[in-house]
């Protein structure tokens, strides 16, 4: 290296580390920024950093990313005022979190430079007192962008609607996820079309569930990779024919990273989903769909027209339900009663003592003395997925699922336990 080269470059390391720039910020206003960004960043440390997150300086705000190894979040807060530089870095939001929860409620001042996030607080003119919390800034190959294929020939793209409208629906499905590692594919909810409806279910082998999304061909566009509309005659037949799955744990984080009120659209992928807000602060959520091929589960679900329909008051049903969770909560044995004869449900529960409830029920058939054993906890997560009026279980079997349908081919169901 010759000595011109040697001042330059000696000359750009003096000017990376005297780069300086400060944030001014409303505490509770970062706070919640940060709640969002720690919630995504993964958990462990290895060599991709996927436990940091990154800070960046744009036009409307300050921005920041974070990749867990499977989900990227962009985040965007327009009420960060800084002193426009053009300055980037690394740092891990829990330190930072952590550094701001001494401080008090006010207007708080970042100074961040090549090595160190800096905020002093003074807490009395007299005596010139003050707070100081500084953490590193971190260097490393921070991943901050999905591999979603955003350039692909086409994607689907849903109305704009309120979070707490989109979320429902994946939300009660996601419950009925495997979360045994050795079933990934088990572990993610499986997103499919039939009718031009758009369908969510899900399975940990011994419960299930099947609901219908708010989202139909008409509520849904097609656009291609430049965001121009596609005529539905010509993705009509690709639509009816579109599965994907994606991980549970990507429903599950949503709530962390929206709003009730936040107005939003999901982008459907081939290989992935981003849902975006255009809120005051703009945030995008991005995952990969899982690798693998899901079980069919139309065998479970295509129930025949002789099976039996129980129907009883959905209320008492539930009321009975979680009495039974209550009183079994020390208990290891879950299992629960359900016996059917003429006009009567009856289910029983062994905890401490003994607890039973009566319903009153309508029989489409004759049934007498059906008996079947369940898990009074899967029976529980499956009435808090739906809110019906009547529930309205199909039986077949004693050894067989139980059905608890919600709608035309919307169903739930747990597997019976084996009790000698």
């Amino acid at each position: 290296m010759t000595k011109t080269e040697e001042t330059v470059s000696s000359v750009e390391e003096t000017s990376l580390k005297d780069l300086v720039l400060t944030l001014k910020v409303e505490k509770n206003v970062l706070i919640d920024s940060l709640r969002k960004v720690n919630s995504c960043v993964g958990k462990f440390a290895n060599d991709k950093h996927f436990d940091l997150a990154k800070m960046r300086c744009e036009e409307h705000g300050v921005s920041f990313y974070t990749y867990d190894g499977q989900c990227s979040l962009t985040l965007t807060n327009s009420r960060i005022e800084t002193n426009n530089i053009d300055f980037e870095c690394v740092f891990n939001p829990k330190l930072l979190l952590g550094g701001l929860n001494g401080m008090r409620d006010c207007t708080l001042e970042l100074t961040i430079n090549s090595e160190n996030i800096e905020i002093v607080e003074k807490t009395s003119q007299q005596k010139q007192s003050s707070r100081h919390v500084s953490i590193p800034v971190m260097a490393g190959d921070q991943i901050v962008d999905s591999k979603i294929d955003a350039h692909a020939s086409e994607h689907y793209v849903t109305k704009p609607m309120k979070f707490t409208d989109f979320i429902d629906t994946f939300k009660n499905v996601s419950e009925f996820s495997a979360t045994d590692e050795s079933r990934p594919i088990l572990a993610g909810d499986h997103l499919f079309v039939k009718n031009s409806q758009l369908y969510i279910e899900a399975t940990d082998a011994r419960r299930a569930i099947r609901l219908a999304s708010n989202f139909d061909i008409n509520s849904i566009a097609c656009v291609s990779a430049d965001d121009q509309p596609i005529d539905q005659d010509k993705w009509k037949s690709s639509f009816n024919s579109f599965n994907l799955v994606v991980d549970a744990g990507y429903f599950k984080k949503l709530e962390k990273v929206f709003s009730d009120d936040d107005i939003v659209i999901a982008e459907i992928y081939k290989n992935g989903i981003q849902i975006t807000s255009n809120s005051e602060n703009p945030c995008s959520f991005t995952t990969n769909s899982l690798v693998g091929s899901y079980p069919n589960m139309d065998r479970f679900f295509l129930l025949q027209e002789s099976n039996v329909e129980i129907n009883c008051s959905f209320l008492q049903l539930n009321d009975a339900v979680n009495t039974f969770i209550r009183t079994t909560k020390n208990n290891k044995d879950k299992q629960t009663c359900i016996t059917v004869d003429s006009n009567t449900l009856t289910l029983n529960t062994n905890a401490r003592a003994t607890v039973q409830f009566k319903i009153a029920v309508d029989v489409s058939s004759n049934l007498s003395n059906f008996k079947i054993y369940v898990n009074s906890d899967y029976l529980g997560d499956l009435l808090k997925c739906c809110r019906l009026e009547t529930a309205v279980f199909c039986v077949t079997d004693p050894l067989k699922p139980l059905y608890l349908k919600v709608k035309k081919d919307e169903y739930g169901l747990i597997t019976p336990l084996r009790v000698n």
